[in-house]
């Protein structure tokens, strides 16, 4: 099965989330999982309903909906819609916790951006775009 294949929308299950073909694990689940840095063995024996190629395509299917909806970029950075209840719980971390979390989604996007967008950013804190 190809890996574009194992990614389905239905919006009758999990409110049309995006999840693995025949399970109920949606993708977000799946990134959550690794940037909480599970291994793929750990997930594998989470979930033994997945395979490998499940994993790998949430990743790529995370990847392409972030091409096609990016973030938007302000004079204050990146801006993201979230909901109330992920902001109440941002709220209430320390300031530690804070800091893992940026600098976990910024692994994150490391991974997920391409060279050109990797040299936009980092001329981002310089000011020199």
């Amino acid at each position: 099965m190809k890996r574009k294949e194992r990614i389905i929308i239905d919006p009758k299950i999990l409110a049309g989330k995006a999840i693995i073909k025949d399970t109920s694990i949606s993708v977000d689940i799946i990134l959550e999982l690794l940037v909480n840095r599970t291994t793929y063995e750990q997930i594998l024996e989470k979930y033994p309903q997945l395979e490998q190629e499940d994993i790998l395509s949430a990743i790529e299917y995370s990847m392409e909906q972030l091409k096609l909806n990016p973030p938007e970029l302000t004079t204050k950075g990146f801006y993201y819609t979230l909901e109330d209840e992920k902001i109440k719980e941002y709220m209430k971390l320390t300031t530690e916790e804070k800091l893992k979390w940026l600098e976990e989604i910024n692994e994150f996007t490391e991974m997920v951006l391409n060279e050109k967008e990797k040299q936009f950013r980092n001329k981002l804190p310089a000011a020199e775009i």
